[in-house]
């Protein structure tokens, strides 16, 4: 497993063995597992919120490994799962929803070792365009925000609307895609984009 900020760069993460106790920080993780085994890493989290980093984890392996990721709020303890991403779809499509005191945010890491620039177009819930872009991701990057937050490359036509976003995965690339539903409480749960 491998470590990476939204700039791409490996990305030291603080972690806890669980089985023994120990804890320490590392860019990678790298484990042999027999066959029918299972392992699990938790990582520790900043202990200066001040310094919280963003960023994404890509897996590889030689054998056929499965798995997910659990996010915790730690306040309140509440969780949400993300299965593991191994898709290599032409395009995603993420089902949102910002209405009634809800709110969608979205995650996209670019698996490939050069820039993307990914096209996005934004539809309503009649399937009407109202929005187009493009984000730009470096290579190994990651970037995330809220759908209505344009000053992190969000799109203002969302707010108070349910829809879809569309990303097309550049010519050569491998993106991945995801959705955090939040209410107004801060109870979240995860979205999986759809591969088309």
């Amino acid at each position: 497993m491998n470590y990476f900020d939204d700039d791409g760069n490996k990305l030291s993460v603080p972690m806890l063995e669980p089985a023994s106790g120990l804890t320490n920080s590392a860019t990678t993780v790298t484990e042999a597992l027999a066959p029918g085994a299972s392992l699990l890493i938790q990582t520790q989290g900043a202990e200066d919120a001040s310094k919280t980093s963003t960023g994404w984890v890509q897996l590889t392996t030689t054998g056929n490994v499965s798995g997910f990721a659990v996010f915790q709020i730690e306040k309140t303890l509440q969780e949400a799962v993300v299965p593991l991403e191994a898709r290599q779809a032409g395009v995603y499509v993420l089902a949102f929803d910002n209405s009634d005191g809800l709110t969608t945010g979205l995650a996209i890491a670019n698996a490939s070792s050069q820039t993307a620039t990914i096209p996005a177009v934004v539809r309503n819930d009649a399937g009407q365009p109202i929005a187009s872009g493009s984000l730009m991701v470096a290579a190994h990057g990651h970037t995330s925000f809220m759908l209505t937050d344009t000053d992190h490359g969000g799109y203002a036509q969302t707010a108070g609307k349910r829809g879809t976003i569309e990303f097309d995965t550049p010519a050569g690339g491998q993106i991945s895609v995801l959705g955090i539903r939040a209410t107004a409480a801060g109870i979240i749960t995860t979205i999986p984009a759809l591969a088309k």
